[in-house]
């Protein structure tokens, strides 16, 4: 036994205890030893504190009496998932020739498409065409994969060279487009930094000439960068037309990790270069909590007839860099591998650096860890994924944007996005609710084509599979 149990019952002779009053200090023994071993355990993540069977009743409880369980053959489903429609970008001859343009740096994808997120907003908003710049990104590896067929974000928009664009964004000479800053000189880009629809607004109200370019070369991003309201339709049908490219590809290169019938659920672990950044790397214990409520809550809602599997994407750091236990060497090899160079094992690590077996913190026989896989299959798996759960990265959080999955979320994520996204609340837990909601309507609306519930009537019941833990030691 631990001490504290030890010195707790020092001096006590059980036999001259009557035999209830021996039950009862078995009793203590074993409480007072279960807090003992608590205390000394090191970190302890709080899961849900009720037993599997008033966790049941607490999903019972937010379905509510009148609750209809998931139909296989369901009509219940929309599509957009909160997109209410898939706008059109117009043609530069529609927009009188006056389009959005921005220019393409070397970021990595999330941020990248939170500039294409700017610009083709402002173009929705004020009838402007939208000019194809290429998708320049800064992270790899890339797998000798063609973004731009891969991602299929710029196909169908006029591009750089219709109107005269050199390889730097910059108009040539000889042709009749005008380019119009914005923000123009002398403004104060802090002056945008919630909002920039009413000045920009008054730019184009202010250039009705045919042949104009408004040029959106602010410094930074803004609150309306991660807002998918009115774009998020938009990118999700690009992307899908690009699907039969993505599947030649992903076949080819012995990439579809996913299986059918299995509801594949994938975490985003962003650490590499962002490892000891502390406003970007959340902890080993905020993932871990996250997966292993929403596998309870699956079981509680009598999902367990469903086969589960957990993929987690990580980018991970060197496995020399990760013995050492250190997050200042681990950060020292911060840059991603580029293509051709020697290619290292790399592993998962916790924030501080340190290397963790994460599979075994996770309650699931089905956990595999990914720290090898290029930019694009990555994302392409956050979007097919049935249940996608991310931190605060744009990368995985773009996807989640578009894709038609449940997105368990930040719940300091910004930018309004899919109707099936359930927050990681500030304590650390999933939102009941809006998992059970997003859930229940997922498979409503895609159970029976991807095979997860039987070809017709309803959702079994029964009792949930697994124990719910009350504490998942790291």
């Amino acid at each position: 036994l631990p001490s504290a149990p030890r010195r707790a019952l020092k001096g006590v002779t059980m036999a001259r205890l009557s035999p209830l009053l021996q039950l009862g200090a078995v009793v203590v023994l074993v409480l007072v030893a279960g807090v003992a071993l608590q205390l000394q355990s090191g970190v302890l993540v709080q899961a849900y504190e009720e037993d599997g069977s008033n966790l049941e009743q607490d999903v019972r409880h937010l379905r509510g009496a009148n609750h209809v369980r998931p139909q296989a053959n369901s009509d219940a489903c929309r599509r957009t998932t909160g997109y209410t429609s898939v706008p059109t970008v117009r043609s530069l001859a529609a927009a009188n020739h006056r389009a959005v343009l921005r220019p393409s740096p070397w970021v990595g994808l999330g941020h990248r498409m939170e500039l294409f997120n700017a610009a083709l907003r402002s173009a929705l908003l004020h009838n402007l065409s939208l000019i194809a710049v290429p998708l320049n990104f800064g992270h790899g590896p890339f797998d000798d994969i063609d973004t731009e067929k891969f991602f299929g974000f710029n196909a169908g928009l006029p591009t750089t060279d219709e109107v005269g664009l050199d390889n730097d964004g910059r108009l040539r000479s000889s042709n009749k487009y005008k380019a119009v800053s914005f923000p123009p000189q002398g403004s104060s880009y802090a002056q945008l930094s919630r909002t920039y629809d009413a000045p920009f607004a008054e730019l184009v109200a202010s250039k009705p000439d045919s042949h104009t370019l408004f040029d959106m070369r602010m410094p930074g991003f803004t609150d309306q960068d991660w807002n998918w309201s009115v774009t998020g339709g938009w990118f999700r049908e690009q992307y899908k037309k690009a699907q039969p490219y993505r599947t030649a590809q992903l076949t080819a290169l012995g990439k579809q990790l996913f299986e059918r019938k299995v509801l594949n659920i994938a975490v985003h672990i962003r650490r590499g270069d962002t490892v000891s950044m502390s406003h970007i790397g959340l902890p080993h214990a905020y993932y871990v909590t996250a997966v292993n409520d929403v596998l309870d809550l699956i079981d509680a809602g009598h999902f367990h007839f469903i086969k589960t599997a957990v993929h987690i994407f990580t980018d991970g750091v060197p496995a020399e860099s990760a013995k050492l236990g250190s997050a200042s060497a681990a950060k020292a090899d911060a840059p991603q591998q580029q293509p051709g160079a020697e290619k290292r094992e790399r592993v998962y690590v916790n924030e501080r650096g340190e290397l963790v077996d994460i599979a075994s913190h996770i309650h699931s026989e089905s956990v595999t860890v990914h720290t090898d896989e290029s930019m694009p299959i990555v994302f392409d798996h956050f979007v097919q994924a049935d249940i996608l759960i991310t931190g605060i990265s744009m990368f995985s959080n773009f996807a989640g944007a578009i894709a038609e999955n449940v997105h368990v979320a930040h719940h300091q994520t910004r930018g309004e996005g899919p109707r099936r996204r359930a927050s990681v609340n500030s304590d650390g837990h999933v939102n009941r609710q809006q998992f059970v909601e997003a859930l229940d309507d997922y498979l409503n609306c895609f159970g029976r084509e991807k095979g997860l519930i039987p070809a017709s009537g309803s959702v079994p019941g029964g009792s949930a599979k697994r124990n719910v833990l009350k504490h998942a030691e790291l």
